[in-house]
């Protein structure tokens, strides 16, 4: 059985409303505020769901964020590992062009004079 708001029933009646229709007006409103109270209690339910799955996501997220970070951490130590190795062997390359360069312009400096000696 719905229910009737008797306020709005009484004013209803005082300004002129028949019997039925003042009735008929606050069953009515009476409907749409309970329609009101359930959407509210839906909204509610809904928003602790959310709020309980939003913590859950944000959990998940926390552990899966923390078990790569080591993956990721060791990944980058060994880059970093083969990085400071290449480096130092790129140095290493280096000093074996420089001597190469002087071996060179000796080598080349001696047989330009055995040239100039064989010739003069």
């Amino acid at each position: 059985m719905t229910t009737m708001i008797a306020e709005l029933y009484d004013a209803l009646k005082e300004a002129g409303a028949s019997e039925e229709k003042a009735i008929a007006a606050a069953k009515s409103i009476a409907d749409y505020e309970n329609r009101f109270v359930r959407m509210e209690s839906k909204i509610d339910s809904l928003e602790l769901k959310i709020e309980s799955e939003v913590g859950a996501l944000g959990s998940r997220l926390e552990s899966e964020v923390g078990s790569t970070e080591p993956k990721f951490g060791t990944k980058i130590a060994s880059l970093e590992s083969k990085f400071n190795s290449l480096e130092a062997e790129i140095k290493i390359v280096k000093t074996e062009l420089r001597r190469i360069k002087w071996l060179l312009g000796f080598g080349i400096a001696g047989t330009i004079s055995l040239i100039i000696k064989a010739f003069i």
